[in-house]
């Protein structure tokens, strides 16, 4: 399960909570992890992680989290306080002992290694040696022909089609070699307040903006962009303004493809594929 910009704890963002642990338990025959792309409302302080964010997760304590993987990136929110907390507190917290004290990790199966990468540190940039492990890593798979898909996360984004947002060069710049041997299947990222499809783009076969988990945004008046195959643009009214609703995905592992269901506060998916 991936959400991003989920730790609010208004009511709808609880909502979009529960349904995830409902998705968790709809698959106990599985293994199962749950990752929040980063941003935890408003400075990543100590008690926001305990109010906004613990008190509300999908995974409700340290017994499950035998069970289920609890993962948190590192957005530019957690960095507001300097990332004390977030290195102090959260990643220290029972069901995210499995990050190490690292604010970057690698899960992998038979046939896919997911980075999940700290664009936060440095924002918009890869702090220390995240390029160099990802090498080392990739480099246990001497075979070419055997060597495993690779699914990135991030809190930033690589790139946008949005006015006024940010793009990350320095990122790609130190993952050219990864990104142009074609290694790299999919990309899921937060930051920007939207969910939208984008058409291949920079190397990246299923480049995937899903940054709806819990901010409210004004729903735009914009046509979607010229590369972007979907725009999620349901929205609620609120006395004479219309706000986005939010939303999460839930990737289905089998084999060397992913079926992935992008959910809304219903639960419905509004958008379905298959990634290979």
């Amino acid at each position: 399960v991936l959400v991003a910009d989920w730790a609010t704890a208004i009511p709808r963002a609880q909502l979009i909570g529960t349904r995830m642990r409902q998705q968790l338990l709809n698959a106990q025959d599985r293994e199962r992890h749950v990752v929040h792309l980063g941003d935890v409302y408003y400075s990543g302080w100590k008690d926001e992680y305990q109010n906004q964010f613990l008190s509300h997760w999908p995974v409700i304590n340290a017994v499950e989290g035998q069970t289920i993987g609890s993962w948190c990136l590192n957005g530019n929110h957690d960095m507001f306080s300097g990332g004390h907390d977030y290195f102090g507190f959260l990643l220290k917290e029972a069901r995210f002992r499995r990050h190490n004290g690292s604010s970057y990790f690698c899960l992998e199966n038979d046939h896919w290694q997911i980075f999940g990468l700290d664009t936060a540190y440095d924002e918009y940039d890869l702090h220390g040696g995240q390029s160099k492990w990802i090498d080392q890593v990739r480099a246990e798979q001497p075979d070419p022909k055997k060597r495993k898909k690779v699914m990135l996360l991030s809190h930033h984004q690589p790139f946008t089609l949005y006015p006024r947002e940010g793009e990350s060069p320095k990122v790609e710049a130190k993952l050219n070699g990864l990104l142009t041997s074609g290694a790299v299947r999919a990309w899921f990222w937060g930051h920007e307040h939207r969910c939208a499809i984008y058409k291949r783009r920079h190397h990246i076969e299923y480049p995937r903006l899903i940054g709806n988990g819990g901010v409210p945004v004004w729903a735009s008046k914009a046509g979607r962009p010229i590369g972007v195959d979907f725009e999620y643009n349901e929205y609620i009214e609120s006395g004479l303004e219309k706000f986005l609703k939010f939303g999460f995905a839930v990737l289905d592992f089998e084999d060397g493809n992913i079926g992935v269901r992008y959910l809304g506060e219903n639960g419905q998916p509004y958008w379905q594929e298959v990634l290979n």
